[in-house]
Order: structure tokens, then C-alpha cells, then sequence
């Protein structure tokens, strides 16, 4: 939302100055593959230009903007960092944020799984991207200002169903809902695997079955709603209730006042008297 959207903004950039005077030597923008929307046939290097889309996209890139310009008239080290299709083992519904444990979900709430075959995805496990940024941080200087952190192998969505239905206990089916034309987001890392020889330890079809196992062995933290959430949503709900009380005031008083135009407006104690007037004089004092 626009309301997030600005504050995600004025957090980093309240963040970047407290890092400033915390004397922080290297800050880390940790951005992903969100901020290139557009379709792209081959895998994008470190020096195409972000073509953001989403609210999502447009917030990441911006934030890239900010902590490039604070660096250039700052005496701070600035990196950034795009992580390209991160995924976990999610320990809730909630987690389930990417492509991979998403469809991991719905094959085992559901029994199926909705894919678009012709999106070619790269897959970068948590543990990975740690042990890259462990290696960026720790060491005594880099060459570049932005780096892409990614896995080597691509799959498409086709690719990580058949691996989830190899792996689930409960028969799952593919649904294809295959759209568009085909095209990879796909980063390049060639500027952080030459500098650091880096390679990614963990692959797609070794730690999806280590997901399945944890989310069909724990089913129900993650088809039901939580306590916090449950919360939330009230929450939320008294928000948006508080909010409409005046307006829903405002309607019954008028309807009132219609009611009392059209049943005492003949009566004689109240030939003289304007209801509506009544109203707007009303609402003008409250």
C-alpha cells in the first residue's frame, strides 16, 4: 500500500543515517530479483537497469537509489545485494513466499498445484545466500557496488511440481495454467563468483522433499489461522469499525431528519421548522 510504500522509505533512510553515526563501516542493501520485471531471454548482469513494475518492485528500487546516493556523499561503504528467488523451509503458512514453498503448500493442503510452465526461475536456498553474505562481510575489501548472489541451475514451475509430487506422501496433481510467452528471471552472478568463488552447496531437488516432510508432518500449523493472526485481523477489523462511526452517525441522524421532514413537517408545532438546517448546524457544532 502507499501508507507502507512510505514507510519502508523513511525507515531506510532513517536506518542509513543512524548506521552513519554508529560509525558503521560497510551497510548491506539487501535487494532481490523483484526490481527487474520486464520479460528477459537471457540471464540479467549486474549492469542492466532495474525495470520495476509492482509497488513491490518500485519500493526495492528506490531503496537501491537511496543507499547508492548516501554513499556517494557519505564516507560509508555501500553494498547492494540482490538475493535472486530466495526460498526456505517455512515453519508457517506465512513463510511460504516464494514460487517453491508456495506450490509445496498447495500440494499438501490441497492436493494440487497451479503452474505456469514457460517462467524460468533460478533457486537460492537460505543457507547459501547466508554463507555469501558471511563471505562479502568478512572480507577486507570488494571490488564491486552491487553484487547478484544466485543459484547456477534454473528450473521452471513443471520442474519444481514434479520434484513436490516425487516427494509428497499424498498424491498430488499439476494444473496447468500456463501463460504468456516464455521468459527467465534469471541473474547473472558473475562479478560475486569470480571475486569470491563462490558456489551454491544446496539444490532444488535435495531440499524440496526436506520441506514436504516438514509441512505434511505438520499440516495443521499451516492450513490453520494462527492466534496472532486471529489477532491481527481483529485488530484490523476495531481499526477500520472506529473509522466509519462518525460516517455511520451521519447516515442514521439524516435518515432521522428525513423520517421527521416527511411525518411532522404538516404537524402545526412544527410548521416553521427546517429539519435540515437542524442537521447541518448540527454536525457544524460537532
Amino acid at each position: 500500500s502507499q501508507r507502507d510504500y512510505k514507510a519502508y522509505i523513511a525507515g531506510l533512510t532513517n536506518i542509513l543515517h543512524w548506521a552513519e553515526a554508529a560509525g558503521v563501516h560497510r551497510f548491506v542493501y539487501l535487494s532481490s530479483e523483484c526490481v527487474f520485471e520486464d520479460h528477459y531471454l537471457s540471464p540479467i548482469t549486474e549492469d542492466m537497469a532495474p525495470t520495476p513494475r509492482s509497488a513491490k518492485g518500485i519500493a526495492v528500487s528506490l531503496g537501491e537509489s537511496i543507499v547508492s546516493n548516501f554513499a556517494s556523499h557519505q564516507r560509508m561503504d555501500v553494498v547492494i545485494v540482490r538475493m535472486a528467488h530466495l526460498y526456505m523451509t517455512p515453519q508457517s503458512a506465512r513463510e511460504c513466499t516464494d514460487v517453491y514453498t508456495r506450490l509445496c503448500l498447495q500440494a499438501a493442503a490441497r492436493g494440487r498445484m497451479e503452474i505456469n510452465a514457460k517462467i524460468h526461475r533460478s533457486a537460492l536456498y537460505l543457507g547459501d545466500g547466508v554463507q555469501a553474505l558471511l563471505l562479502l562481510l568478512s572480507a577486507a575489501i570488494h571490488n564491486q557496488p552491487l553484487y547478484h548472489i544466485t543459484a547456477s541451475q534454473s528450473y521452471t514451475e513443471d520442474q519444481a511440481a514434479a520434484m513436490i509430487q516425487a516427494a509428497s506422501s499424498r498424491a498430488a496433481t499439476i494444473e496447468d495454467r500456463t501463460t504468456g510467452m516464455e521468459h527467465c528471471i534469471l541473474l547473472s552472478d558473475r562479478y560475486f563468483a569470480e571475486e569470491f568463488e563462490f558456489n551454491t552447496i544446496h539444490t532444488l531437488d535435495e531440499i524440496i522433499p526436506k520441506i514436504m516432510k516438514q509441512i505434511q508432518g505438520n499440516l495443521r500449523q499451516y492450513t490453520t489461522v494462527s492466534d496472532n493472526e486471529n489477532a491481527e485481523n481483529k485488530s484490523h477489523f476495531m481499526r477500520i469499525l472506529t473509522r466509519m462511526i462518525p460516517f455511520l452517525e451521519a447516515i442514521g441522524v439524516f435518515i432521522l431528519v428525513v423520517l421527521a421532514e416527511m411525518f411532522l413537517s404538516d404537524n402545526s408545532f412544527f410548521v416553521h421548522v427546517d429539519f435540515f438546517m437542524l442537521y447541518v448546524l448540527l454536525f457544524s457544532l460537532i
